[in-house]
């Protein structure tokens, strides 16, 4: 699986049913992955994380067509069970050189606030399959030859995704999904616009983001 997955990964760039059902559409992965990293507002500090849902995963597989498509949904059926995020938090001393949380901290001080408000803590590494370690370990040179130092200081947290059958963090509905590292605050209102429909305003037909119920402009019902 190694191979395989090295292959899907090196394909992103990390430039990084309703809304009536929502509407699904094919997703732009640049898009997308504006709508899943976050950034502290410390000017002090310098801090990311990043959220990988299988929404992600699923882009980032469906931009290769060269992907076997039994092993891709092989993997996809695994990385479904769990979020996944990585997260760097530090702080600039003095003389400008950052200094990083290591992982050990990272994980003893992250939690997420999931939509109904629950805190949700990461599984130890020590539970997760031998499949998610392995993904771990592929991900972890890929940031370091795309980020540098960044990517190199970056921690892997995951998450279960389901519970009761149900998704923990559905990036489809109304909600907002929060993670607490270290005390600071990242963000993420819900749904996700890059996977949804645009919609068009009834009056004037501006295109409009698909979580939008009102045109901002005339008030008008979408």
């Amino acid at each position: 699986m190694r191979v395989t997955l090295a292959v899907l990964l090196l394909s992103v760039s990390f430039s990084l049913q309703a809304q009536y059902q929502k509407k699904v559409k094919p997703v732009e992965l640049s898009e997308l992955t504006d709508e899943i990293q976050r950034s502290g507002g410390n000017p002090d500090s310098i801090s990311l994380s990043l959220w990988l849902p299988i929404e992600f995963w699923e882009s980032v597989i469906g931009q290769n067509p060269d992907i076997d498509q039994a092993a891709a949904n092989e993997l996809l059926g695994k990385l479904e069970q769990y979020d996944m995020f990585a997260v760097l938090k530090g702080s600039v001393g003095a003389n400008g050189t950052p200094t990083y949380l290591n992982e050990e901290t990272i994980f003893k001080k992250t939690y997420l606030i999931l939509p109904g408000g629950n805190k949700h803590k990461p599984i130890e590494e020590s539970k997760l399959s031998a499949e998610v370690v392995e993904i771990i370990s592929v991900m972890k040179p890929i940031l370091s030859n795309m980020l540098g130092n960044l990517g190199e200081s970056m921690t892997f947290l995951i998450f279960e995704s389901h519970q009761n059958n149900k998704r923990l963090a559905d990036p489809y509905q109304d909600g907002s999904l929060k993670m607490i590292v270290s005390g600071e605050k990242f963000e993420w209102r819900l749904p996700l616009n890059s996977l949804l429909e645009e919609k068009h305003c009834p009056i004037d037909k501006e295109t409009l983001k698909g979580s939008w119920k009102f045109c901002p402009h005339h008030g008008a019902k979408l």
